[in-house]
């Protein structure tokens, strides 16, 4: 027989005095022209009537039921050949049902995604190649061939004797309470769950409409009651009776299980028990010549209406790093070619409007999804242990990265690297500076190297220089900034998380009063009658899925706006000079290998310790897959808050927290949980120290702990905000913020690491959490 599109029906030798195997074998796709099939091993002389198989076929009719697909098919039977006069001649009769509602333009988007749930990928696995549309041959649409096929099968077992019923019998956990030889079979397509008792219909209806009104679905199981087969049918090993009926049956489409008889339930019977059993019609592979009874399973349909994460043919994180690739070779080949202006003017403004496009997202979405997250928790009790987890995992992380990054500058000490002539015209700069700065009254180490007289000359080539060179504003600005943020009181934060008028906080984006705001809003709705709050929390939970939607379509066009993006940054720093690009790899390398070397330790030691210590099992591996897409926005982008609703997406549908979990700790995260910033922090200053030739004590360096771990708290989530976090920590010390023009060259995209590090952070500490409440993670395969 054909293996792949043939199914028999039946098989028996010529001593069995039964006509030979019927066969049929069905052609066709969901979307394409017609469907069909070839009927082989009909009798001739058969009166085939076939307006019954019409009547069958109209049973299964797309559009025939309110609770199934939506699509509507006539679905008319053309026959081809084998029947004249309404008996069949003998040979293959053949037929075609034509498609005529197939929305093929539908699908278009679905040519490079393997839809969850399809065999959408297993089909190009093994034939190289698939039809998009609809699902092709692996769709249920083709199963109306099989009706058609069954149809005259039931007329030819009819002149036998044999009679064929079945029922649905169970939809999820509404089970029908008949007996199956008690059953109204006449009712079955009296009603549209086709069950043949009344009884459960209302039931199965119920559940099914209200699976449906959340966008799901939901499976069932269909019994079947054969009746008038004689004894002998079936071979004793290979081609068992009931081997012939599972394999048939499991080649219907969406069919998961199959059992005969009592099935599964012998297995909790005791022999003694079994042996008085009802058999199920069947005894060693072969029929003895009672009912047959069998039950098949079948899965929920794979298309829903909810949002699912599907995977796409190529992988979002692979496109985006084509995305990046190609964006920094077109930076580089248009240097060359002297193109950046062109770059510049045309390329350059399409990255940032996906900044912008994620801004506009990432405000919304951390306001409707903390409401969300808060609002659905059981009792505040709760929110209270997962407030209180998340703050402990945020702020102690945070202080691991800081000291990670403090060994590392001091082992590696980058700044020593320098030109030892460079570094004392900088440790003459730094002393000028002191004496004329009143906050500072001597430089950190004590020391005075201006002093000596063995200097002087180096002292009056610095001052001969200041007085040449004019004061940068920006720089300007940036210290005013850092002096106010170093001026206010210690309680000051606590001052600025209250917001005066939230709607000034959206409009400035301060992100810790909008998730302060968000956060009181869900726990008074938790305070409130259920039935006052219920229309408020189904608003706020459609705003947020809204808003998720926009994610989805921002992101289909992610590595088309990352090669704009790439290909801007690149163009900035190397104009229509190829030579920039390479002195920016190439300058303060040091420094930069030990930034990337902490944040690397961060991501492959630190993190993957702690959710190994804490989760009991190490699925770091998954982990790192599962939130990838994030991480190459991060990359990308610069800004944990334009980068929170993928991160969303990917933590809620890869590794499987709650969205109430997620919606409360990845937008605090992506605030307050600085840890690549942190560690950059540590290390820029102690560097910046080193190359100024100023000896920082252990003391001095522990401060700056505190200080990098609180100022990163209050950094906002965007590109370049730890560079003022830095001149706090600076100032703080008794440092010259001015120093952060040194790192300027390389912080863009020492920037885009140390947010890969934060996103990840997040990520991490939100799937600890949700361990800790007792969530089950990575169920399915990330």
């Amino acid at each position: 027989m054909n293996a792949r599109d043939s199914l028999p029906y039946f098989r028996h030798d010529a001593r069995q005095h039964l006509r030979p195997a019927f066969r049929l074998t069905t052609f066709g796709e969901s979307h394409g022209a017609a469907i069909g099939g070839v009927v082989d091993g009909c009798p001739a002389g058969l009166e085939l009537d076939t307006a019954a198989v019409q009547a069958e076929l109209g049973r299964r009719r797309p559009g025939s039921t309110s609770l199934g697909t939506s699509r509507n098919e006539a679905d008319r039977v053309e026959w081809l050949s084998g029947i004249f006069e309404g008996k069949s001649l003998g040979t293959p009769i053949a037929f075609i049902i034509r498609n005529s509602d197939a929305k093929s333009s539908d699908y278009d988007a679905l040519r490079d995604v393997y839809r969850p749930g399809h065999a959408d990928k297993t089909w190009e696995d093994k034939f190289g190649l698939r039809d998009h549309r609809g699902g092709g041959r692996s769709s249920a649409r083709t199963t109306a061939a099989c009706v058609v096929g069954g149809a005259i099968a039931r007329q030819l077992l009819a002149h036998e004797g044999v009679r064929v019923n079945a029922s649905v019998t169970a939809v999820g956990m509404e089970v029908a309470e008949r007996e199956l030889d008690a059953m109204d079979w006449e009712s079955v397509w009296e009603n549209e769950v086709r069950c043949a008792d009344p009884g459960a219909v209302k039931r199965m209806t119920a559940l099914i409409e209200k699976v449906r009104a959340e966008g799901d679905s939901i499976g069932g199981i269909v019994s079947c009651l054969v009746r008038g087969l004689p004894s002998g049918l079936g071979e004793p090993v290979f081609d068992k009776l009931d081997a012939d009926l599972a394999k048939a049956m499991l080649s219907i489409n969406a069919v998961k299980g199959f059992q005969i008889g009592l099935g599964f339930t012998a297995t909790s019977m005791r022999g003694s028990e079994h042996n008085r059993a009802v058999q199920g019609g069947v005894a060693g592979g072969i029929s003895d010549g009672g009912p047959i009874i069998f039950d098949v399973a079948f899965k929920p349909p794979s298309s829903i209406a909810r949002r699912q994460q599907a995977t796409d043919r190529t992988g979002l994180p692979t496109r985006i790093i084509i995305g990046l690739l190609a964006g920094t070779a077109w930076a580089v080949a248009s240097s060359m070619l002297g193109w950046s202006r062109f770059t510049m003017d045309w390329i350059a403004p399409f990255g940032d409007i996906f900044i912008n496009l994620l801004k506009l997202i990432a405000i919304p979405l951390v306001l409707f999804s903390i409401i969300s997250g808060v609002s659905g928790l059981s009792d505040i009790a709760k929110l209270g242990r997962t407030g209180l987890g998340m703050l402990v995992l945020y702020l102690g992380t945070t202080f691991i990265a800081v000291s990670i990054g403090l060994l590392a500058v001091n082992a590696i000490k980058p700044g020593e690297m320098a030109d030892d002539a460079q570094r004392m015209r900088n440790r003459i700069t730094y002393e000028l500076w002191v004496n004329n700065t009143p906050s500072v009254e001597k430089p950190k180490d004590g020391r005075c190297l201006s002093c000596d007289p063995a200097n002087r000359a180096i002292v009056d080539e610095v001052l001969a220089a200041q007085q040449q060179s004019a004061p940068d504003a920006w720089l300007s600005g940036k210290v005013e900034q850092a002096q106010r943020t170093k001026q206010v009181g210690p309680l000051q934060f606590l001052v600025d998380m209250v917001p005066s008028n939230i709607f000034l906080s959206f409009n400035d984006a301060l992100m810790l009063q909008v998730i302060f705001f968000a956060i009181f809003f869900g726990i008074v709705l938790l305070m409130i009658p259920s039935a006052t709050a219920a229309p408020v929390i189904a608003l706020m939970n459609g705003l947020n899925m809204v808003f998720m939607k926009m994610v989805d379509v921002v992101m289909r066009a992610a590595p088309y706006f990352v090669f704009a993006l790439m290909a801007g940054v690149v163009s900035r720093i190397a104009g229509d000079d190829p030579g920039a690009v390479v002195q920016l790899f190439k300058s303060l390398a040091g420094y930069s290998i030990t930034v990337v070397l902490g944040l690397a330790v961060v991501v492959f030691v630190i993190y993957p310790s702690i959710m190994t210590l804490l989760m009991r099992r190490n699925v770091f591996r998954r982990f790192l897959k599962a939130i990838s897409p994030a991480q190459l926005l991060a990359f990308s982008t610069s800004s944990s808050a334009a980068t929170l609703p993928v991160t969303l997406e990917c933590v809620e549908d890869n590794i499987g927290v709650s969205k109430s979990t997620a919606s409360f700790v990845l937008p605090i995260g992506a605030t307050v949980n600085m840890d690549g910033t942190s560690l950059y922090q540590a290390v820029a200053v102690v560097f910046l120290a080193q190359y100024h030739m100023v000896d920082l004590t252990f003391m001095q360096q522990l401060s700056i702990v505190l200080t990098a771990t609180l100022a990163s708290i209050g950094a906002a989530a965007v590109p370049s905000a730890g560079l003022v976090t830095l001149f706090v920590v600076l100032t703080s010390l008794g440092l010259d913020p001015a120093w952060i023009a040194i790192i300027l060259p390389v912080d863009r995209i020492l920037d885009m690491c140390r947010t890969v590090v934060n996103v990840t952070g997040d990520a991490t500490c939100c799937s600890i959490v949700a361990h800790m409440q007792g969530e089950k993670l990575f169920s399915a395969k990330a």
